[in-house]
């Protein structure tokens, strides 16, 4: 979880902005500074409480002159006005950029909203703006009292994207401790905070959440697109937002995505009762992006296309690969060719967590001239001066393709995409698409033994049981990704039961494999060292340990020492972050409730059949969308034409072709 805490007791002042006009996000400092990693559980936080009162726009408030509601004009025109007085104020911009305007509006208006717009559209700021907004709107026109102002909410799937918005606050002091930020946050002083969606699951979040004062007075969901079961990354716990927001009586709801076809956007709608009023849609056409493609047959082939292109394009480039070992292999080949003058380095979850904030930080820097990654870790650069990106491997779908496109040119500048395609990269995506489905029969497993506690005399409807999650995956023998997945479907269409809480009972720590790793000794010397009591209750379990791995059962770690099983499982995860050890592997349990009753064997078999055809969908769907990225690239149409279409869009101002792209340029099918 990343926070962002904005004091509500911050006065409004005028700052200069040191981003470009995206109006993408809270302005900063001209000195800039990224973001800290905070505790064991992703926490990245900024707070800023000075003494002083707030600064009001009325200057009959400053002179301490007190106005009643009935003295202001509580149109949605004097609320506007109110809002891009705070758009001058704090982000010195005189005016909004494409559809923020109306976006905003729709919010201030109290309806709820779901913005597609394109990367450097400034979706940022249509969450950001409104929550500096209701402070103000409440002292002007008679609203929630003095320190009960509510919260924004903030749900984004990437702690790497998180970060880059924290790094771009106007404050400049950072605070790390969770358990200091959810008290500002229950002394109502926290007006933005950030999370991942797997914090729904955590019982002392929740409870934080529930006892802000004035309540979450927006919640707005980042990359809303993996909400949808029929989204290109649809995410099980993203399905349960709507749940979640409902459990926490959130007042209003924004949806922000670059991605979303007309069927997701439907499904996001339904999801959060969005009117069609309030759907805002840009085309995510960037004329700046230039459009190539070079058809290859081999990987000497592919080498040769990158060597030429970098040899021939100057700035940063991202090269994005499907597979870790490619992220090695790469950087060497590309030094081996241009010379360590071209500073090339890999970046994926195959480097432990120092060694991948060094090269993140260089990248950004510039010291790293490319920069050869996976998709999830790719996804998660936000820096406005990329000029390059190379699909050495063929993106998935249309979807992925538009989003890591999107990392080239935020400044507004010329930028080139080159995608490299092989009938390769298409044949092995279509596999995955066809395998990637279980079978009934294993699906039945599955319903069988998380079903397994519910099938008790005493549990009821409304009674709560325990689901050993590691359990389920080893009699199934499925990975977590596609058991959550099955969880999800019986939760959200099934409605069977709902996920309450989950409680790491037990955890296995894996020292890293990389080369140059830490040793067993090192984590030893660290625990020894770390004084804290969470530290020391750890170091009791490690010091004795003589193996490579180490069985922790953290339940009953925390019953001995008195210790919060949360606060054992945040260092735990410290531990990650020193690159001590690999990602420790959790055994979850998950607490239940049915809603309702148990379903009997026969009642599982046709659920099976009922999941399996629910999962067979997103099948064809996903080779559905395999087909019509190749028809893309093979076809006889203007890339970025086809491209927009696909989502519903088209050109803007009435053009038919970009002029740019490789097939309005050479008028040649791949």
């Amino acid at each position: 979880m990343v926070e962002l805490a904005t004091s509500h007791n911050a006065p409004l002042r005028r700052r200069r902005s040191s981003l470009s006009d995206g109006n993408d996000g809270l302005t900063s400092p001209s000195k800039r500074r990224r973001a800290l990693d905070g505790d064991g559980d992703g926490i990245v936080a900024k707070s800023h409480c000075p003494d002083s009162q707030v600064g009001r726009i009325d200057a009959s408030e400053e002179q301490g002159g007190s106005k009643g509601p009935e003295d202001f004009d509580d149109s949605i025109e004097s609320r506007m006005s109110l809002a891009r007085d705070i758009l001058q104020a704090y982000f010195d911009f005189d005016d909004f950029k494409s559809e923020q305007e109306s976006v905003i509006k729709t919010l201030l208006s109290g309806e709820n909203s779901l913005a597609i717009l394109p990367t450097n559209a400034g979706k940022s700021l249509c969450y950001q703006l409104p929550a500096l907004c209701f402070e103000e709107l409440d002292k002007k026109y008679g609203g929630n009292k003095e320190g009960k102002h509510g919260i924004t909410l903030v749900i984004s799937p990437l702690i790497s994207l998180m970060s880059d918005q924290v790094a771009r606050a106007p404050e400049e002091e950072y605070r790390r401790r969770r358990d200091q930020h959810f008290q500002v946050g229950r002394r109502g002083k926290l007006k933005i905070l950030f999370c991942a969606p797997e914090k729904f699951m955590s019982k002392p979040f929740v409870q934080a959440i529930s006892a802000v004062p004035g309540g979450v007075r927006l919640l707005a969901v980042d990359e809303a697109h993996c909400i949808s079961e029929w989204g290109y990354s649809f995410r099980p716990e993203y399905l349960r937002v709507s749940q979640f927001s409902r459990g926490i009586k959130a007042q209003q709801v924004v949806c922000l995505t670059a991605t979303a076809t007309e069927q997701v956007a439907e499904d996001i709608a339904t999801s959060f009762n969005i009117k069609p009023a309030g759907i805002f849609k840009q085309s995510l056409y960037r004329p700046n992006l230039i459009l190539d493609a070079k058809a290859t047959t081999n990987d000497y082939t592919k080498l040769g296309h990158v060597e030429n292109f970098l040899r021939t394009h100057p700035g940063q480039t991202v090269i994005f690969v499907q597979f870790k070992s490619t992220t090695v292999d790469l950087p060497r080949e590309i030094r081996s060719r241009l010379g360590d003058f071209v500073a090339t380095e890999g970046y994926s979850g195959g480097l432990n967590m120092k060694k991948r904030k060094e090269v993140e930080e260089r990248f950004m820097n510039g010291e790293i001239r490319v920069l050869v990654a996976t998709l999830a870790y790719g996804m998660g650069i936000d820096k406005k001066d990329i000029r390059n990106v190379i699909h050495y491997n063929a993106a998935r779908n249309l979807e992925e393709y538009s989003q890591q496109i999107g990392r080239a040119g935020r400044d507004g500048l010329p930028s080139k995409c080159l995608l490299l395609y092989d009938d390769r990269d298409i044949a092995t995506h279509k596999k995955y698409a066809t395998t990637a489905i279980p079978a009934q029969g294993v699906i039945e497993i599955c319903l069988k033994h998380f079903f397994n506690g519910a099938n008790q005399p005493e549990i009821g409807v409304g009674d709560t049981f325990e689901v050993d999650h590691a359990k389920v995956m080893k009699a199934c023998r499925l990975d977590d990704e596609i058991v959550q997945i099955i969880y999800a479907i019986c939760e959200k269409k099934f409605q069977l039961f709902e996920l309450r809480s989950k409680q790491e009972r037990e955890v296995r720590l894996r020292l890293p494999m990389t080369r140059g790793a830490s040793t067993l000794n090192d984590l030893k010397k660290y625990a020894q060292s770390d004084t804290s009591a969470t530290g020391k209750a750890l170091n009791f379990v490690i010091s004795q340990s003589q193996g490579p791995t180490i069985p922790i059962h953290i339940i009953d770690l925390a019953t001995k020492s008195g210790l919060e099983h949360d606060a054992l499982v945040a260092k735990v995860i410290d531990y990650f972050h020193e690159g001590l050890i690999a990602w420790p592997e959790f055994e979850v349990v998950y607490t239940v409730k049915l809603l309702q009753p148990a379903p009997t064997a026969v009642e599982q078999l046709k659920l099976s059949r009922q999941l399996f055809d629910d999962l067979d969908r997103n099948g064809p769907l996903s080779r559905e969308r395999i087909k019509k990225l190749d028809a893309l690239f093979q076809g006889h149409e203007c890339f970025a034409a086809a491209l927009t279409r696909y989502f519903g869009m088209g050109l803007p101002n009435g053009l038919t072709q970009c002029d740019q792209c490789t097939w309005c340029t050479t008028r040649k099918a791949l």
